[in-house]
């Protein structure tokens, strides 16, 4: 894997985070913590899911250890829109001063239950990426389950614009 095609990944999951912060400034407060399901059961859950996933992976690449955060950690969607913004910024930082050799190199870092593992710095990345575009996903559902209009997301529609 090359460094520049982690960097666009990196960039389309930037793209789609704006576009998904962007779909949820139409919804209520009570919208975004009401039950609907989904693996974090709300929109606000699974917003901060995503953003503390940057955030743990993140701390992980720069060598140290985070937990997740509660989605009470961030009661509006402008404070987990700016946290969400600056864990990327992080990420993209990392990734644009990492040696291309060293894309394929390891870390080892604690998991969330503690144990000691290791993986190849663009697998974590494509881990993040990944996950990223799942729960990305399940918001979209939810939103279009509200009826909320929604703009797409995927990969391809990056592409074409960028």
């Amino acid at each position: 894997m090359q460094k520049s095609e982690l960097l666009r990944l990196a960039g389309s999951m930037e793209w789609s985070r704006e576009r998904i912060l962007a779909m949820l400034e139409k919804v209520s407060d009570a919208d975004m913590d009401a039950p609907r399901g989904g693996s974090f059961g709300s929109l606000r859950a699974t917003l901060v899911h995503l953003l503390g996933a940057e955030q743990v992976w993140g701390a992980r690449l720069h060598g140290r250890a985070q937990g997740m955060p509660q989605p009470d950690a961030y009661p509006t969607r402008a404070a987990a829109g700016a946290a969400w913004r600056e864990a990327t910024a992080a990420l993209l930082a990392y990734l644009e001063k990492l040696p291309e050799g060293e894309v394929t190199g390891e870390i080892q870092y604690a998991n969330l239950k503690g144990q000691m593992v290791a993986s190849r710095i663009y697998e974590i990345l494509l881990q993040l990426f990944a996950h990223h575009a799942y729960h990305r996903g399940q918001i979209v559902y939810m939103l279009r389950e509200m009826g909320h209009p929604v703009t797409g997301t995927d990969f391809m529609a990056y592409c074409r614009q960028h």
